[in-house]
């Protein structure tokens, strides 16, 4: 017999959690949790989920989009799946946006950045496999790639304030690439304009806290906000997933659009770049 916990990704809410597991000599089977949260790792042995294969993605992708699966096609999808990171939910639903719109592959590949601010991340179809039922809501939630990054998100540690200043620098960042991205980045940032943030969470009487800024760095990796994270005993860095950089990328455009002083870290990048 299996016993399977579904989307155990807020340990903090249910750190009781090993009373209601079964227990003693006759109980007989396995326990599986699925998570993505980091500390759930102490509940068990760890089977870390590799990456869908290209061809696998491929076929998902054609099978929603019922496109004709030629040379040319098969080409520009190859573009899409690997801008998206080989996620099946990402890729589900940039498939059902292609196809509810009829959109030319071509077209979304060239358009992309135009499409990220519309609804193409928040949409999904009628029919959808995805759900979640959050908080105490009677009915499941449709998961698109927009609930997911939120609700990634709200289990930051701290109040909106916070949350929103996190979101933001990491928004930043994405502009600079998605590898190795250095904490020098944003002691550049602190150091140049402080006043394009709210409230400024690693600094400590004025001067740039490392601690704080690695302690956030490991939350972040916890909740699987970022891909890999390298605390350097000089100056830590981070990457982040290729569909994680580009909706973070998408918050500073919807940023400058409705706030002018952000694009005045867009002059920062050239000194780094």
């Amino acid at each position: 017999m299996t016993l399977v916990y579904d989307n155990f990704d807020s340990p903090q809410k249910v750190t009781s959690i090993q009373e209601f597991l079964p227990n003693g000599e006759r109980v007989c089977g396995a326990i599986l949790f699925t998570r993505r949260h980091l500390d759930a790792c102490r509940l068990g042995v760890t089977i870390r989920v590799d990456p869908v294969s290209v061809p696998d993605c491929l076929d998902l992708f054609f099978c929603r989009t019922n496109l004709e699966k030629s040379d040319s096609n098969v080409a520009l999808a190859s573009k899409i799946i690997n801008r998206l990171g080989c996620l099946p939910l990402v890729i589900d639903q940039a498939a059902a946006f292609i196809r509810s719109r009829q959109l030319d592959l071509n077209n979304f590949n060239e358009q992309f950045v135009k499409l990220s601010t519309t609804s193409l991340w928040s949409t999904t179809p009628q029919i959808w496999e995805y759900k979640k039922r959050i908080g105490k809501e009677e009915s499941q939630t449709a998961l698109s790639i927009r609930t997911t990054w939120e609700m990634s998100f709200g289990e930051l540690e701290g109040n909106l304030p916070r949350q929103q200043t996190v979101g933001r620098l990491l928004s930043f960042l994405a502009l600079f690439g998605r590898f190795d991205i250095s904490e020098k980045l944003a002691m550049a940032l602190a150091k140049q304009d402080q006043s394009i943030f709210e409230t400024w969470i690693f600094l400590k009487d004025g001067i740039w806290d490392k601690y704080k800024f690695q302690d956030t760095l490991v939350e972040l990796y916890g909740l699987s906000i970022l891909q890999s994270i390298d605390l350097g005993a000089d100056l830590s860095s981070f990457s982040l997933h290729p569909i994680i950089a580009e909706w973070l990328k998408l918050g500073i455009l919807v940023y400058t659009q409705h706030l002018p002083k952000y694009t005045h870290f867009l002059r920062y990048r050239s000194l780094f770049t």
